[in-house]
Formats: C-alpha cells, structure tokens, sequence
C-alpha cells in the first residue's frame, strides 16, 4: 500500500515491465502523459514491446520520426543497459507533445536474474521552451534589431513612443534620452515640418483604430539633407480587437542608411569595466566583505540590465515578425545557422526547425546567382564589412522569389570572424512588377511606332482620297452641267413641236441631272466628316439659331421657337451650325402640311448639353429609325420628293465624331424628335 501511494504521488512518470516485455506498471503520472484513464491496466496488458513505439506515441526529439524498438529507453533497459537522459516526445491521442528525459535500468533478483525494467520519464517541456526562448533573447535579437536597416519603433495607441532602434535614432541624431516617452510627432524626432506634423497625427489616430496606414514622407535627416521616407504604421491587437501597440517602420529610399549597432563590442566593453573595477577593488586592498558587497551589486544590475534586454528583445520579435523580417544567425565555427519562422517562409521551408546549416540556405539560391552571391558573402567576412544585396530563390515547387538580404560580420575575442547577422525580405511583388512594367513600356514602345507608321500611312491615304474625290467630283459635275444646258436649249429650239409630256420630261431629266450633283456635293461632304480640322470659337447657341433660321428662311406659315437661356460655349461653331440646318431643313422638307411648328430645345447633362428638334409633322413608324440615318437611304420616293439620303448620316457621322450620339422619338401621325448630345468642354 506504502509503495503504490508513493508511485501514485510522483510528479514523475514511472513505467515497468516483467521479464517478457509486458507492461506490468504505469502510474497515475505516466498515465497523465500518454492520457491513458487513470487506474485502469487495459493500456498496459497485451502490449507485445514490438507494439510500444506506436501504442504509447514515442517519438524522436524532432516529433517528427517514430522510435525504433531497440531505440526506446524501456526496451534498452529490458536488454541490460542502463539509461539516462534520453529525450523522447510523446504524442498524446489529443495532440499535444510532451518532451520527457528518460532514465532506466533493468531489475534484477537477488540471485541474479532479470526480473524486467524500469524507466522513469521527466517532462520537461516547458523548461526547454522557456530556456530556446532565453538563449535567442540573449545570443541574437539585440544585435539584429540595431543592425536592421529599416527604421523600426513602437508606440503606445496615443502615439507615445517606447522604443526605436538604434537605425532610426543615428539617422534623426538624436538619442533615447530625447524620444522615448515622448509624442512621435514632435518636430526635433524626424525635423518635419507643422503639416508634416499634422499629417503624422492624423495617421497615428486612424492606425489606432486598426488600419494599416503607409505613405512617403519628406523629413531632414541629421546631416540636415531631405530624405524620402516610405513610412507605415501597422497596429497589434490583442485577441478581443483592441489596438495595443503600434508599430512605426520607415525605409530610406534616398539612401540606405547602414546599421552601426555591435553587441558583442558592446557586451565586450561591459566585460572590460567589469575587470577593471574588480582590479581597482583589488589594488585598494578593501577589505573582503566591502568588495562582495560592491561585486553583488554589480551583479544585480547586470541582472537588471539583461531583464531589460529580455524585454527589449521581446518587443524586436514582435516587431520583426510584424514588419514581415527574415533574420538569421550564422555561427561561422559550426556552420550551423539559427532561422526565424518568417525567414524558413521565405526560403521556402516549412516553419518549425528554427536551426539549419549553411548548405541549406545554398539550396535554395538560384544556380545562376549563388556563385556571386557566395563570393560577396565570403568578402564581408574578410573585410568584415556589411553586405547588402538582391537574389532569386528556388522553393521546391519550383517557383521562383526575389529577396533582398543584408548581413554582417561579427569577431569573436581574438579578432577573428566568429559571426554573421542579418535580414531578408520577400521583394517577389515588387520584382514582378519591375518585370511586367518592363514588358509593357517595350510592348507600348513597339505598338506606338506601329501606330506612327499606320498613321502616317492613313495621313498620306487621306490625301489620295481627298484628291481623287476632287478630281471625281470635277470630272462628273461638268458633263452633268452640259446635260442640264443641252437639254434647256433643245426645249428652246424645240418649243413648238415638244408636247406637253416631252415638256414634263425635259423637266424630270434636269431634275435627276440636279439630284445626281447634290448627291455628289452630299458624298464630298460625307468623306469629309472627321477629316477636317474646324475652328473653335465661343458660341451662343441662341445667335447662332437665329441666323441659321435667317439662311434658311421657311415658310411663313412655319413657326420655329427657341427655348431661352441656350448655352454659350467654345466648341467648333461649323460643325454645330451644320446640324442644326440640317435638322431644321429636314422638319420643314418633310413637314406634310403647308404650316406647322418646330420646337428647339436643351437639357444640362453635366459634362455634356442636349439638343432637341421637336415638329408636328407627320411622325415616323418605328421600323425606320435607324434606317434614315444610314447613307442613301429615304422614306419617299425621289421622283415624289427631291432627296439625296446623305444629309441625316452626315449629321450622324459628325456628332459621333465629337463625342456625342443622336437618337429619334416619333411614331407615324405624332410628330418627331431628333434628340442629340454635344460635349461642353473639347478633349
């Protein structure tokens, strides 16, 4: 009873078995682990040793790869050896992973024989989580976060600034002293002026509220020079929402500002005033207990000092990871390198193996970059200068990224290189972007010297065509002028013996000679459209009606209104008297009244006027609306009424080519309403 109570009370997991190999014991802590149900022995009998790496979840330290049977501790102490300190990760069914050290040893009778084994299992996952976390705030983050070439801070939501690296303060010139617990955008930070200012607060109070804010800014750095900044302000919230912190970043797009920033000097000039007080100590012969007590201070400040590292450091890693930083540690003695999770994503690698080696970053290098890339690594170790450069990757999908990475070589005590330091970025965006726009200047550049050749081409086509169209012109109105003479003096010579229908075809045959040469002037006029520059100049719309309707001079038994208040505008005064007396004349042609009424008037759509052309004639069916602005086309018979079918595609063909459109509302008996827009302004 004694015995189980004790087994039962261990923090400890205590796991044996007989001679076979069966699991003859596993206490309550043990159980907890494997997240078996306490007390109960079910997990235990049957359970052959060839069945226990997969039955109680044993893994190796990487949580990844399944123990082996001669690799599991209680197997090994069942065979004779004796254990200890083996690692080994247990899955519980539920997914959580305990790390657990192992010690065993085989149990044997008195006589000497081999009653089994037993193994006792230390979890010590959180001392190991806890102790990564200490080793990475104390050997890497300081260091990265002073040498990292982008500005970085934190501020409180009101806009108080916490913290800024060290890249920032030497750009302003100024120290912590000046800035910490002070406003972010008070004028001797970044030297910007009041609207500066304002524009800064403006920013930080809608980052406060949880937008992402990024603009360029105009600052004067400390050697009094403009630099251009590419600023964002990216808030961090808690699990409810709530803005808590915000993160300031600024990048010197002017010129890149280099990190100046040495922990290990600085680390080592601490280690120097140490030895020297302890020497002085020592040289003024004080006695034994007045030094220790100077030396326990000593120590507790630099306990002080390395708590205030630790959270320095804590608020860099949140910073980093928010601003999207790759950073890395490569100890130049071991070859092995120590990655954050950002900096695994843009290799390609899966998060979770946070140390690789020098070979695994190579993989990933571009064949065609690595040697360059290689050699100006290898020269920043022996200049022990910063390098900072732009390369392609290679994931293993086989997809192709661009990162932009810099690094700088840290010395150990004796001079020597003993480290490099240093940040990557993911730039593939924005090199896509370079590429593409690229492309699209070289596509732009060859489309617009076809465009030059296809338009010189047209002008010179144009030219033809206006030259042919006079020459047709001429060469078909003087024959038509001889018909109409010819036939005018054979009805003189002839009056006497021509009958009253020779008479009436003498008429008809100078009808069609007049009709053929206003078909000719309408064609000109057509081909013409587009093709000719017109003169622009201010018009009153009201002026210019009146005098067209004085040209035109209807009947008067026609009454033409104007609505008042019509535009005045500058736009091309020709074109728009040519409508206009098209519209008019057509409205009284085609009027099947000797009298009637015609209405002008106008609508403001904002970029563009309007026009209306209202009559009382007798209206068209709906079937030939589109059919009369199309070129040659009538609804009445030429004999009955003399047209040529060009005047209303003329007018269609001029206010499309200014940007407007023409339609027509009428129906047979009702009148019509030739509606067109004409733009305000020229483009």
């Amino acid at each position: 009873m004694f015995l189980r109570s004790l087994l039962a009370n261990l923090s400890d997991g205590v796991v044996a078995c007989d001679a076979e190999g069966r699991v003859a014991l596993l206490n309550e802590a043990a159980q907890k682990l494997h997240e078996f149900a306490l007390g109960t022995e079910e997990t235990a009998d049957g359970i052959l040793p060839t069945d226990w790496a997969t039955h109680y979840h044993l893994y190796h330290p990487d949580g990844g790869t399944l123990m082996q049977l001669e690799e599991v501790p209680l197997y090994r102490a069942l065979q004779g050896e004796s254990v200890s300190g083996v690692e080994v990760v247990v899955k519980s069914p539920s997914g959580k992973m305990h790390r657990l050290l192992a010690n065993g040893d085989p149990i044997f009778a008195p006589d000497g024989q081999k009653l089994g084994a037993v193994v006792v299992l230390h979890d010590v996952t959180e001392y190991q989580t806890a102790e990564t976390a200490r080793r990475e705030v104390e050997q890497r983050f300081r260091g990265i976060f002073d040498q990292s070439y982008q500005f970085i801070g934190l501020l409180k939501p009101d806009g108080t600034l916490i913290e800024a690296n060290q890249t920032a303060l030497d750009f302003a010139g100024i120290t912590t002293e000046m800035v910490i617990n002070r406003p972010f955008w008070e004028g001797y930070w970044w030297q910007i002026s009041p609207e500066t200012q304002t524009q800064l607060q403006q920013a930080i109070a809608r980052a406060a509220q949880g937008e992402l804010v990024s603009y360029e800014v105009e600052v004067w750095g400390r050697n009094r020079t403009v630099n251009t900044i590419d600023f964002s302000l990216k808030p961090i919230l808690d699990e409810s929402g709530k803005v808590i912190l915000i993160i300031p970043e600024g990048r010197d797009i002017t010129r890149r500002v280099k990190a100046e920033t040495d922990l290990q000097l600085l680390n080592q000039q601490l280690e120097e005033r140490v030895a020297e007080r302890t020497l002085e100590l020592l040289r003024s012969h004080q006695v034994k207990e007045q030094a220790l007590e100077q030396l326990q201070q000593a120590l507790h400040q630099a306990e002080s000092t390395r708590s205030q590292m630790q959270s320095y450091a804590e608020r860099l890693a949140l910073a980093l990871d928010a601003g999207k930083i790759g950073t890395w540690d490569w100890d130049l003695k071991t070859n092995r390198v120590l990655w954050t999770p950002y900096h695994e994503i843009v290799l390609g690698y899966a998060p979770g193996t946070p140390e690789r080696t020098y070979q695994d970053w190579e993989s990933r290098v571009h064949s065609e970059d690595l040697p360059w890339v290689a050699e100006l690594t290898q020269r920043a170790i022996a200049t022990r200068e910063t390098y900072s450069c732009q390369y392609r990757v290679i994931w293993p999908d086989g997809s192709l990224h661009w990162v932009d990475a810099m690094g700088r070589c840290y010395l150990d005590e004796a001079g020597e290189p003993a480290r490099m330091l240093g940040t990557m970025i993911d730039i593939t965006a924005r090199k896509q972007a370079e590429i593409a726009l690229a492309e699209r200047s070289a596509e732009l550049l060859r489309l617009n010297t076809l465009f030059t050749q296809t338009f010189s081409l047209l002008e010179r086509r144009n030219q033809e065509l206006d030259q042919f169209a006079y020459v047709t012109s001429h060469d078909l109105k003087a024959p038509l002028r001889a018909i109409a003479n010819l036939s005018e003096w054979i009805e003189e010579d002839l009056a006497a013996q021509l009958s009253d229908e020779s008479r009436y075809h003498m008429k008809l045959l100078r009808g069609r000679v007049t009709r053929m040469e206003n078909l000719i002037n309408g064609l000109l006029q057509y081909s013409r459209v587009g093709r000719t520059e017109a003169l622009i100049r201010k018009v009153d719309v009201a002026e210019l009606l009146a005098e067209i309707i004085d040209s035109i001079a209807p009947p008067d038994t026609f009454e033409i209104s104007i609505q008042p208040e019509m535009p005045i505008f500058e736009t091309k005064e020709v074109l728009l008297r040519q409508v206009f007396s098209n519209l008019i004349c057509n409205a009284i042609q085609h009027h099947h009244r000797p009298e009637g009424k015609i209405n002008v008037s106008v609508q403001d759509q904002g970029k563009r006027y309007e026009f209306s052309v209202t009559d009382d004639g007798p209206g068209i069916d709906l079937a030939y609306h589109q059919k009369i602005f199309a070129i040659f086309q009538t609804l009445q018979p030429r004999d009955t009424q003399e047209s040529t079918g060009i005047g209303l595609s003329i007018v269609k063909k001029i206010i499309e080519a200014e940007g407007g459109s023409i339609s027509l509302e009428s129906q047979e008996g009702q009148g019509s309403t030739f509606c067109f827009t004409w733009p305000k302004h020229l483009e």
